[in-house]
């Protein structure tokens, strides 16, 4: 039985941006490579079903980890009908990656509320697993589908998606900021973390210092997590900003462990509040918007413009972030007689 939520599961790996992929015979070392990881700050854990054995290894490998690592996620990956999902998923599998789009082991996740994560190679493939209740979607071999190219070209018409994608993903940094700025949810990525010269002579502290480093590329290169596609995604040091192209302005702050309004450009909030929902305020209540973090409790003033049919129909095809979801019910307010 996992050990994790669903939810929770989902959520990690979208925090995280990187599923470490790993196999090995001897259920020691694997624990050491884990080990390893965690201590890098790694909270998932991908283990390739490509042995024989392989399910016997996971098994001792998911009961020793929850001792020395208790807050990793581990899954399986490479695992392709519902059989063998099936075998993991009662050892303990928190989460199934598969390199295809298997209907019925997505039924089977789906049932027992384990989070699939399906390889997929085309829009139509991607939308049909999304049909089918996969939130994330393994592209792969994402070096030869068409690299970032692809990850762009997909989310131009479906920014809600999710990829991840995986093979041929390298730790360098040039390498994450092509996959990232090009719109990519997260990565999988294999031997490049992991390789097995470290691996054979022991050396589980590279794997620790590559992981760290390459967690810390993530971080300063992609877009703020819960943000649909298509966001433009610029760096000002190492925090990432995001520029308002339709989406809520918004900018990380560290050390506070959120993302929070712009505060230093309030005319962004002007300009997003009338193009994006046609409303408009005083000064002072952007003012307020932009310094305190959140909306005014009541609007001083506010008018609905005239060319917005309904402020809600507005909402709905407007707001792109969990920031504007919060405001929706005083957005509402604002709305003049008549409009819901």
């Amino acid at each position: 039985m996992a050990r994790f939520e669903r939810l929770h599961v989902y959520q990690t790996l979208l925090n995280d941006g990187l599923m470490p992929l790993f196999h090995h015979a001897s259920p020691d070392v694997a624990l050491k490579v884990v080990e390893a990881l965690y201590r890098a700050g790694c909270r998932t854990f991908g283990f390739t079903n490509r042995l024989d054995g392989a399910v016997e290894v996971f098994s001792v490998l998911v009961a020793k980890a929850a001792e020395s690592c208790p807050e990793m996620i581990i899954g399986v990956s490479a695992v392709e009908d519902p059989m063998m999902a099936a075998l993991f998923i009662s050892r303990g599998a928190s989460f199934v990656d598969g390199p295809s789009l298997s209907i019925e082991t997505a039924r089977l996740c789906n049932r027992h509320k384990i989070a699939y994560i399906p390889g997929c190679g085309s829009v139509t493939e991607i939308a049909l697993a999304e049909e089918y209740g996969a939130e994330i979607i393994r592209v792969f071999p994402g070096n030869a589908v068409g690299g970032p190219d692809f990850i762009k070209a997909i989310l131009q018409p479906r920014p809600w998606s999710k990829l991840m994608p995986s093979g041929g993903i390298g730790v360098d940094r040039d390498n994450l900021t092509a996959w990232f700025r090009a719109g990519a949810a997260m990565v999988g990525m294999g031997s490049a973390l992991t390789p097995n010269m470290w691996v054979d002579r022991g050396d589980f502290d590279s794997i620790t210092n590559a992981a760290a480093q390459t967690l810390a590329h993530i971080r300063s290169v992609r877009r703020p997590t819960g943000m649909l596609g298509g966001a433009a995604a610029t760096s000002t040091g190492t925090v990432p900003v995001v520029k308002p192209t339709g989406s809520w302005p918004m900018e990380k702050v560290p050390g506070f462990g959120g993302f929070f309004f712009r505060a230093d450009k309030p005319i962004y909030l002007m300009r997003w509040y009338h193009d994006n929902l046609g409303i408009d305020m005083p000064p002072s209540d952007y003012d307020q918007l932009a310094h305190g973090g959140r909306p005014p409790a009541r609007p001083s003033s506010c008018r609905s413009s005239a060319r917005t049919p309904t402020l809600a129909g507005r909402l709905r095809r407007s707001c792109s972030t969990s920031a504007c979801v919060i405001s929706t019910r005083w957005l509402r307010s604002c709305a003049p007689t008549g409009t819901s």
